[in-house]
């Protein structure tokens, strides 16, 4: 696919005709072969696993009311969910018996999204609370770099907890540490209804603000700008290591790198030369991360806002740069075009559609740079001074209740949020093909081309 879109370039550039054309498509073809095979591949039966002897193979997931976990026994990877009070690290050797074991055709019964899910991760089955008797610790024998990781993620884990109330608590670990499964039901439900889930999540934007931290704090040390830099995404990528790396994030952390590397080169780049080139090395590496949702939320996102500020250009101008017109209007473009490139596939995966969308967004996004400016202040000044940290947590604590009380408020509105909602592919292919008929439109009323997109 990589290569593919390179020819694609080469051949719109050079016009070098129909033989580079055929080698794209060739390759494109070869590609989607290739992530189709992947995405359809065997997993291996879970059958007579009880009793044997399982090795933790992910970082155990805190959620509210259990832990969840990935283990392997064999060939036969199996996602289990446990007792929350359980302390088992990944790399662990465990003992697994009684609870309830469900197959993947057990699971499809209930949820077929669900079941692919599962199978595109190579898991076989499901395991709810068994017995969990761990015989071996950290099987690779001394430090272990997931063990260390994990025990400093408690520790923060456990400093959150005594330093901010619930459910602050929660909604700070799911913002800064990507551990969102402690979150109230209740909360999730009313940010689901106002469209605004990402927000508890890390996202491109929470990854940018502190990507703009790190940059900030090394500002201040003597060093050239260049190692500034380096040192910057050295310890942005650590970051992201130490959280799991989920896939939104790493679309995140790739687009930052690549526009950080290239202005530090003095090369002049344009947003969709980073975001494409971001995707295709992605994408050329991992072929099956185009079937995560998370990952095509997350570019069709950054495509819609570009999109929409690309082609709104010649409005901003008429507005007072220094007034609070281009912050509402810069708020309320955003969340458009974020909204219009996303909603389709909101409903296409998960059958929600938000009408009060927009409205949430533009009253919740704002606050967000603060949490995520304070909350980690609080936690660093508190290993310091335990009271300055309580004092400095009140900011958090005022700007999450905002949170909470616009998305309670919006999510009550009758009429306002719509479930098991369906649209079929071709629909959604229809919608965006009307809305880039749309844009260009626009973009001939204003005399203007395509090939700016790229200047």
């Amino acid at each position: 696919m990589g290569a593919g879109v390179v020819v694609a370039v080469l051949t719109i550039k050079n016009k070098q005709g129909w033989p580079l054309v055929t080698v794209m498509l060739a390759l494109i073809a070869l590609g989607w072969g290739y992530g189709w095979l992947a995405s359809h591949k065997v997993v291996s039966s879970c059958e007579g696993v009880e009793g044997k002897v399982a090795e933790v193979v992910s970082r155990p997931e805190y959620l509210e009311k259990q832990l969840r976990f990935v283990t392997r026994v064999d060939d036969c990877q199996i996602l289990v969910s446990s007792s929350p009070w359980l302390t088992i690290s990944q790399k662990d050797q465990a003992v697994i018996s009684n609870g309830r074991i469900q197959s993947l055709e057990e699971v499809k019964d209930f949820s077929i999204g669900y079941a692919d899910y599962l199978r595109r991760r190579g898991i076989g089955a499901t395991w709810f609370f068994p017995d969990v008797e761990i015989v071996k610790v950290n099987s690779l024998g001394g430090w272990s770099q997931a063990t260390e990781t994990q025990i400093l993620s408690n520790v923060l884990r456990r400093r959150i907890q005594t330093l901010f109330i619930e459910p602050d608590a929660s909604l700070v670990l799911g913002m800064l540490l990507a551990q969102k499964g402690t979150i109230p039901e209740e909360i999730t439900q009313q940010f689901q209804a106002t469209s605004v889930s990402h927000v508890l999540a890390i996202s491109g934007m929470n990854v940018s603000i502190i990507a703009g931290i790190i940059y900030f704090i090394l500002s201040w040390l003597p060093m050239r700008k260049s190692w500034q830099t380096a040192l910057m995404l050295l310890v942005l990528w650590l970051y992201i290591a130490f959280i799991g790396a989920p896939v939104s994030v790493v679309r995140a952390g790739s687009f930052i790198s690549v526009v950080v590397i290239l202005l530090r080169l003095s090369k002049l780049v344009s947003l969709p030369t980073a975001l494409v080139t971001t995707v295709v090395v992605y994408a050329t590496v991992d072929p099956l991360v185009m079937l995560d949702v998370g990952w095509q939320l997350s570019v069709s996102a950054v495509i819609g806002i570009f999109l929409i500020l690309f082609v709104t250009k010649q409005i901003q101008p008429r507005l007072n740069k220094g007034g609070i017109g281009i912050w509402l209007y810069n708020g309320l473009i955003v969340s458009v075009g974020a909204s219009l490139a996303t909603w389709p596939l909101i409903m296409y995966y998960f059958g929600n559609v938000s009408l009060v969308s927009l409205l949430a967004n533009m009253l919740v996004i704002p606050v967000v740079p603060i949490i995520l400016v304070f909350a980690p202040a609080s936690i660093a000044l508190s290993w310091l001074w335990m009271g300055g940290g309580l004092i400095l947590s009140l900011v958090t604590h005022w700007s999450i209740s905002w949170l909470l009380g616009v998305t309670e408020v919006l999510s009550q509105w009758p009429g306002m949020y719509w479930q098991e909602m369906t649209i079929p592919v071709w629909a959604m292919v229809v919608y965006f093909a009307a809305i880039l008929g749309l844009a260009h439109y626009v973009l001939r009323r204003q005399n203007r081309s395509w090939r700016e997109v790229w200047a």
